[in-house]
């Protein structure tokens, strides 16, 4: 008899209602909200390390030059103001920036996106440093969110001030919860 008709035939012995045993794979509670997490920042460490790449990419002056003649162009067109000033923001800028400045953007980008992985994969595996870890990064980056908000309010710098919050209010209150349940 193995452990599943043990566990029925106890119920129907003791005249019990089966047992609900949660399904195999699916995670409950805290364990998925981690999970949920940790996707999150892996979403966040994969956007950081397409805009390194990307930022690298321009450090090829063939491709760079490219990039600004077709922008230049974008910004030419009549009837499609938005894209036309962003294109001729995006020509300024690139035309203002060093090679010195990209590589550091660059390497703040995979920097950020190692920290992000790290905490990641601590979350997932739920370890405790990590979600102190995701508490004092995700709190040290708020203030630059905030400023960047009201320096130019988008929806998604909105969404993802919102977002952030969000983890950051959980993992305080999980740790708090934890530690509540460990002095008892």
């Amino acid at each position: 008899m193995n452990a599943t008709t043990a566990v029925d035939a106890e119920d129907d012995a003791t005249g019990g209602t089966p047992r609900s045993r949660p399904k195999k794979g699916v995670q409950e509670g805290p364990a998925a909200t981690l999970r949920i997490i940790a996707g999150f920042k892996l979403l966040e460490a994969a956007l950081l390390i397409v805009v390194g790449l990307s930022v690298l990419g321009l450090l090829d002056k063939s491709w760079l030059h490219e990039l600004v003649e077709w922008l230049d162009a974008l910004s030419l067109r009549e009837g499609r103001r938005l894209t036309s000033e962003l294109a001729g923001k995006a020509v300024k800028l690139l035309g203002a920036t060093s090679v010195r400045r990209l590589e550091l953007i660059a390497l703040g980008c995979f920097g950020y996106a190692a920290v992000f992985v790290v905490e990641a994969t601590g979350l997932w595996l739920k370890k405790r440093w990590a979600e102190y870890l995701t508490i004092v990064v995700t709190a040290s980056l708020l203030p630059f969110e905030v400023m960047e908000l009201m320096h130019r309010a988008t929806v998604a710098k909105g969404l993802t001030l919102l977002v952030n919050l969000l983890v950051l209010g959980y993992l305080i209150w999980n740790v708090v919860r934890k530690r509540g349940t460990a002095e008892r």
